[in-house]
C-alpha cells in the first residue's frame, strides 16, 4: 500500500523533517519517493529496527495542503497483525526560519486478508469449432465466444486473461470487460506443433483474474473442444480411413453405419466445388478427402 505523508493547512513551509517509526515485524517500508518539495528530498530506512528518518527542503516555500511524501509498505506479519506508524519527532520551518507550530497524526498499520477474485459460470458458446487453415469454413465453425463472470469481494477486478496458447493464440489473451461481472473474448483456432495429429481435441483454458489489491485466481479454466476438418474418425489425421469411413457410412455398413460422421468435421465441400460445404457428408465429401491423402487439393 502507498500512502501520502502530508501537512495540512501549512504557511511557506521551507523545511519538513521528521522521524517516523514503526513494527518491522508487521510491516515493512519498501519505497519512499519525493513529494512536493522541489529542492531536495533525503531519506534513510532502517527495517531492521523500524525506523525512516526524511528531511526536504523548499527554497520558495509551499502552503496549503503539502505532500511530504510518499511511502509503500508491504505486510510481512499475519492477518490480524497490527503496527501503530508513529512520528518520534518532526521538525517544520517557513521561508524566515522561524518553527512552525503543529501537532502530528499517527495511524496504524492492519494485515487484513485479502480475498482473491472469483471466476464463475464460464462458458464456450459454441463449445466446439474447426481449426482454421486459411480455407473458407461455414461462418461461425471456427471462431467461439469465451465468456466468464468475475467478482472481487473486497476490491476491484482490474485484468482478466485467458491462455490460448494450446490453440495457437496468446499465452495472456485479455478478455474484454463488457458489463458488469461479465467478461468476454472470441478466438479462432489454429494448430501448434504440440497438437497436430493428437487425438486430444479437448483444451482447457486457463483464465487468470487480477484485483487492485494484487491477488490472483487462476484456479477455473474454459473448456473448448478444436476439430480437425477432414477428421471424421476422430483420430487426430485426416487420411484415406475418413474418406473409407464416410462411404461405408453411405452404404450402411457396420460399424460406420452407426456412426454418421459429424457435419461440423464431415462437411469439406459443397455444391460445385464450394470450399465452405453444404451442410451435408456425403460422397462428394468422401472424394475430396480422397484427393486431398493423394496430394491433389489443399487441406480440409
Amino acid at each position: 500500500m502507498t500512502v501520502p505523508i502530508t501537512v495540512f493547512d501549512v504557511v511557506n513551509m521551507s523545511v519538513c523533517e521528521i522521524n517516523f517509526t514503526y513494527d518491522p515485524t508487521v510491516v515493512r517500508m519498501t519505497d519512499v519517493t519525493r513529494g512536493d518539495m522541489r529542492y531536495s528530498f533525503k531519506f534513510n530506512v532502517n527495517n531492521g529496527s523500524g525506523w525512516m528518518r526524511a528531511n526536504a527542503l523548499d527554497v520558495d516555500g509551499l502552503s496549503g495542503n503539502v505532500t511530504f511524501a510518499y511511502v509503500t509498505l508491504t505486510a510481512v506479519g499475519n492477518k490480524s497483525d497490527v503496527s501503530e506508524m508513529e512520528f518520534a519527532d518532526s521538525r517544520l520551518l517557513d521561508v524566515s526560519f522561524k518553527e512552525i507550530v503543529h501537532i502530528r497524526r499517527n495511524g496504524t498499520f492492519i494485515i487484513w486478508e485479502n480475498v482473491p477474485p472469483e471466476v464463475i459460470n464460464v462458458s464456450a458458446t459454441p463449445i466446439a469449432i474447426l481449426y482454421d487453415n486459411n480455407r473458407p469454413r461455414t461462418p461461425g465453425t471456427n471462431i467461439s465466444l469465451l465468456s466468464a463472470y468475475v467478482t472481487d469481494a473486497d476490491g476491484d477486478i482490474t485484468a482478466v486473461t485467458i491462455n490460448l496458447s494450446s490453440i495457437g493464440g496468446s499465452p495472456a489473451q485479455p478478455m474484454e470487460h463488457v458489463s458488469g461481472d461479465l467478461w468476454e473474448v472470441t478466438t479462432n483456432a489454429t494448430e501448434v506443433a504440440a497438437a497436430i495429429n493428437a487425438p486430444d481435441f479437448t483444451h482447457q483454458l486457463t483464465i487468470t483474474a487480477t484485483d487492485n489489491d494484487g491477488g490472483i485466481n487462476d484456479s477455473v479454466s474454459i473448456e473448448l473442444t478444436v476439430l480437425k476438418r477432414g477428421d471424421v474418425n476422430g483420430d487426430g489425421l485426416v487420411d484415406g480411413n475418413d474418406s473409407k469411413y464416410i462411404s461405408r457410412y453411405l452404404a450402411g455398413l457396420e460399424p460406420e453405419a452407426s456412426n454418421p460422421p459429424g457435419v461440423l468435421v464431415g462437411d469439406v465441400i459443397g455444391d460445385a466445388g464450394d470450399p465452405v460445404g453444404n451442410g451435408v457428408v456425403d460422397l462428394m465429401d468422401a472424394l475430396y478427402i480422397a484427393k486431398y491423402t493423394s496430394g491433389m487439393v489443399e487441406e480440409p
